[in-house]
């Protein structure tokens, strides 16, 4: 049934609807005038370059321990940036996450098709995914946005897959989405927690278990190395926005929850269609 009706979006038009998928995104950052270079970038590069030249993790002196970076995959991406072309890092690292931002709409709707949704529904999800202020936001920070959103692709992907759920896969991309944002624990411990409670396959229920015990003990080994080197578990920037209270950090944290949900088109229609 996919097939077929695969088949009526063939054509001019469905190569125009791949082509507007793609370059909605880049538009939308075009909107809001962000440019290639940022401060927070030139952070990444210098912990990157740092790493490369010294063997150490550091930002301005190696005695010096700050974690000034939010993402461990971010410095990662950087270092063959910085061997291959030190001179034209920021252009580098601004097209290829371009790149990697506009192919998450198209992606989306490849894998809604293969996963059996009708073909205006996958292009309505992959739309809204495309013009939301989430993706083009992430990318215009030009950090670790673009990584995020393919990984949680890809993780959701392999999870969801009612034919073939690869324990490597689903290990691989979980390892490398708690490396890329902190809150990813959170992510992959709900989705995996759901999968052996609630799927009616043991087989499925085993694979979630076991992928989920391997990232448990990968991260357990990240942030005891990270504690031991930098005595912190969390990054600089999670200390330097901490307020004196508890409380108030919960009714921010409900209150920018809220307006995301309030205030967002993209957001609601994508909440929707998962319901």
């Amino acid at each position: 049934m996919v097939d077929a009706s695969h088949e009526k979006l063939a054509g001019p038009l469905f190569g125009l609807m791949l082509l507007v998928m793609f370059v909605l995104p880049m538009w939308r950052v075009g909107y809001y005038d962000i440019g290639m270079f940022r401060d927070d970038v030139g952070v990444v590069f210098t912990y990157a370059r740092n790493l490369i030249e010294t063997g150490q993790i550091f930002y301005n002196e190696p005695a010096d321990r700050l974690d000034g970076f939010t993402s461990m995959l971010d410095i990662i991406f950087a270092l063959p940036l910085y061997v291959l072309a030190p001179e034209s890092m920021f252009v580098w690292n601004y097209y290829l996450k371009a790149l990697i931002t506009c192919l998450v709409p198209v992606a989306t709707y490849f894998l809604f098709l293969r996963w059996g949704l009708e073909p205006y529904l996958a292009a309505f999800v992959a739309f809204a995914l495309a013009s939301s202020d989430v993706l083009s936001a992430a990318f215009g920070m030009q950090l670790e946005g673009a990584f995020y959103g393919a990984l949680i692709l890809v993780f959701f992907a392999c999870l969801l897959n009612r034919d073939r759920m690869r324990a490597s896969v689903l290990i691989l991309t979980g390892v490398l989405l708690c490396l890329t944002r902190p809150e990813a624990i959170a992510l992959v411990a709900s989705a995996l927690g759901f999968a052996v409670i609630l799927d009616a396959d043991s087989r499925r229920r085993k694979i979630a278990l076991g992928a989920g015990s391997a990232i448990l003990a990968c991260m357990g080994a990240w942030y005891a190395w990270r504690i031991a080197y930098f005595g912190y578990w969390a990054p600089n920037t999670y200390y330097a926005k901490l307020s004196g209270s508890r409380m108030q950090e919960l009714a921010d944290g409900f209150n920018y929850v809220w307006y995301q949900f309030s205030n967002r088109a993209d957001v609601f229609l994508l909440s929707l269609i998962h319901i």
